[in-house]
């Protein structure tokens, strides 16, 4: 599976990470009462739930790029990081939005996501490459 992932990580990673990453932001920028309620859940959760998949493909996909180093040996960090700038900045743009609001616990849900499609990127990791994690 990591060499599956690694030789075809444009059209399973970068492909799916860029289209959900335009999706997370087409929804945002709707106006709260055009859009459907699909999921009867608490809006900290959607937050959580999103970002949880964004920061999945996200970290994954900072692993297997081979340009940057660093972002590679480090993806969990820099993805957690990325995840909380751009929350913060989604958060501020939606407060430019009919309807919307620019809320601090939104933001914290998205970070508490980021942290956990991270984390479950790790251990999806960590299953197949068990001794060596990090690359040097």
């Amino acid at each position: 599976m990591y060499k599956k992932l690694k030789e075809s990580r444009v059209k399973l990673l970068y492909i799916p990470l860029f289209f959900y990453w335009i999706v997370l932001f087409i929804a945002t920028t709707i106006p709260a009462p055009a859009l459907p309620d699909i999921l009867d859940f608490s809006d900290k959760i959607k937050h959580f739930i999103a970002y949880t998949g964004f920061a999945f493909l996200l970290s994954l996909s900072l692993h297997f790029q081979e340009k940057y180093k660093k972002f590679a040996r480090y993806f969990f960090i820099y993805a957690i990081i990325i995840v909380a700038i751009y929350g913060a900045l989604d958060e501020i743009h939606q407060s430019f939005v009919p309807n919307r609001m620019c809320e601090f616990l939104d933001w914290v849900a998205d970070v508490f996501g980021g942290l956990a499609g991270a984390t479950i990127s790790v251990m999806f990791l960590k299953r197949y490459i068990p001794v060596k994690f990090f690359r040097n």
